[in-house]
């Protein structure tokens, strides 16, 4: 994770024990750059995480924990060397697809007739190939954010939103890699709330356009659990809440596909690099337009997942 402390400058560190009590790793560095910053780090490879283990354990035992209330948490990746959306998870877009019909029937005489329909000329079904041809759409890596930060409105938009995902960090390049030697290319995995103008997305027409661009659209963190750690929890929960409230639960069990799946399918005649964000797309119920409600001025969301931990932002209305 990356952190700061008063007005200082970023530093790597890492989050321990229930209460995410913060390591600083960048003041064990001793002039060798390893945790200079998250990047290098990566680029380090085994060696920096060895190194990492081996300061965190001499940190715990000697009680050189710094309580995470007196610190700022920042984006772990800082900014994403690229972000690729993906739609992994069926039950979603099932609903979306669903949804998307109850909203055009409103404008018929016969709102049933239209859904059945839709339903026998196919639309409310899965597209044919999307367990082959891996839909995504790129995201803008210079609009992250991190946790605690404040999202502003974007200027004219009502039905603000926010998605519950998971993503993978790409830690080493890759270029047609077999789904087997994908694995070996990532880092590790951390959260991402991709904030979404429904109204905006409507007028598109498509999922990805300005709907999805704007300052803050994407929210990184709160830390990465590396691949070696995260590897412990085969079938991982996550959750939304909504001012405290929880909106949706879900494991990583309903991913139709596997983040080594996705990196494998982009790196055919691609190069990969370091930093590059693979998002699993959004888990079921995870975003208010399948709950029915849409985030308002004041409204503090988070998603969390288990041994990653929360990602909370709040909402603010635009000056």
């Amino acid at each position: 994770m990356a952190f700061r402390q008063a007005e200082g400058l970023p530093r790597l560190g890492a989050l321990h024990g229930p209460d995410d009590d913060v390591i600083d790793l960048a003041a064990a560095d001793a002039g060798t750059g390893v945790f200079e910053s998250i990047r290098s780090l990566m680029a380090s490879e085994v060696r920096g995480l060895d190194m990492a283990h081996e300061v965190l354990y001499t940190a715990i035992r000697e009680g050189r924990l710094t309580p995470r209330a007196e610190v700022q948490l920042l984006s772990p990746i800082g900014k994403p060397t690229l972000i690729r959306d993906f739609a992994t998870m069926e039950t979603h877009m099932r609903n979306y697809l669903m949804l998307r019909a109850v909203e055009r029937s409103r404008t018929v005489v016969d709102p049933p007739a239209y859904i059945a329909s839709e339903r026998a000329a196919g639309r409310l079904d899965m597209p044919r190939n999307w367990l082959t041809v891996y839909q995504h759409h790129i995201g803008n890596p210079l609009n992250t954010m991190g946790p605690d930060d404040v999202l502003t409105r974007p200027v004219g938009v009502k039905e603000l939103d926010y998605e519950l995902e998971l993503a993978a960090v790409v830690g080493q390049s890759a270029r047609s890699v077999s789904v087997e030697e994908a694995a070996g290319h990532i880092f590790g995995y951390t959260l991402m709330n991709d904030f979404t103008a429904r109204d905006i997305q409507r007028i598109e027409g498509k999922a990805a356009g300005k709907s999805k661009d704007f300052d803050g659209s994407y929210s990184i963190g709160p830390c990465i659990v590396t691949r070696d750690e995260f590897k412990r929890w085969p079938k991982v929960k996550l959750r939304s809440r909504l001012n405290g409230q929880l909106q949706a639960e879900d494991s990583t069990s309903s991913m139709r596909l596997s983040f080594e799946q996705l990196l494998s399918y982009i790196s055919q005649s691609c190069t990969i690099h370091p930093g590059e964000i693979l998002a699993s797309g959004t888990f079921a119920m995870g975003c208010g337009y399948e709950v029915g409600r849409f985030l308002e001025d004041g409204d503090i969301v988070e998603i969390e997942a288990d041994g990653i931990g929360t990602l909370r932002n709040q909402v603010r209305g635009h000056p």
